[in-house]
């Protein structure tokens, strides 16, 4: 099956929940495959990255895809990810996660997308580490698909954002089992940041005009 990649336009959008009705029915939790208004304001919001998928031989609608973004934290979000059921097997959700990942970090203005993706079946976490997104973690009970759900953390980040990282080295020492995890499972190297007691933090020096200190994002 061939198809063709393009931006949503407002003239999509009855397809569009139609999809999502045929693929999540009346239980998909998110406005963008429901509200009509919610969705004209994606689709025509600039920072939005909304891409569909067509039949090349037919024009029908076979998938679609959405990143949001908050351009002032320099993040994104993948949401709404959705291939028809009659267009699967064929690749189509890597190909719309590829596509709209780049597309989002092209514009220069995100550091990081994120995604959840459900647990119930591996597809859609092979979908998106074969796209460059990391697992994270979990998030048990999270959403009310077909009831509660426990959903996997991926994200993937713009080019050269991770070795720009600041510099963490002490940390409360309850957050030392979350960094030794995260250097086990992703390979963050966490050896150089310390555990400090909590009175020790609370310690630290205020800032300028009265604002608490940050000790937990030390430098070195």
């Amino acid at each position: 099956m061939n198809t063709t990649l393009r931006p949503a336009a407002p003239q999509d959008i009855a397809e569009l929940r139609q999809l999502y009705f045929e693929v999540y029915g009346h239980g998909y939790p998110v406005a963008l495959g429901s509200d009509p208004t919610e969705m004209h304001r994606l689709i025509t919001d600039p920072h939005s990255h909304w891409l569909t998928a067509r039949r090349t031989d037919t024009g029908e609608l076979a998938g679609s895809v959405v990143v949001q973004t908050d351009p002032g934290n320099r993040v994104g979000k993948l949401v709404g990810l959705a291939v028809h059921p009659r267009q699967r097997q064929c690749g189509l959700a890597g190909r719309l996660t590829e596509a709209v990942t780049a597309d989002a970090l092209a514009a220069g203005t995100l550091d990081s997308i994120h995604t959840t993706v459900r647990m119930v079946t591996q597809a859609p976490q092979r979908v998106v580490a074969r796209n460059g997104y990391r697992p994270l973690g979990l998030l048990p009970n999270a959403a009310d698909v077909s009831g509660c759900e426990t959903l996997a953390l991926f994200a993937c980040y713009a080019e050269g954002v991770l070795e720009r990282r600041e510099r963490v080295t002490v940390v409360p020492r309850a957050v030392m089992p979350l960094l030794d995890a995260a250097e086990e499972s992703i390979g963050i190297p966490c050896a150089a940041v310390l555990p400090a007691d909590a009175t020790d933090l609370d310690a630290s020096p205020p800032l300028p005009g009265g604002g608490a200190g940050s000790p937990a994002r030390a430098h070195s």
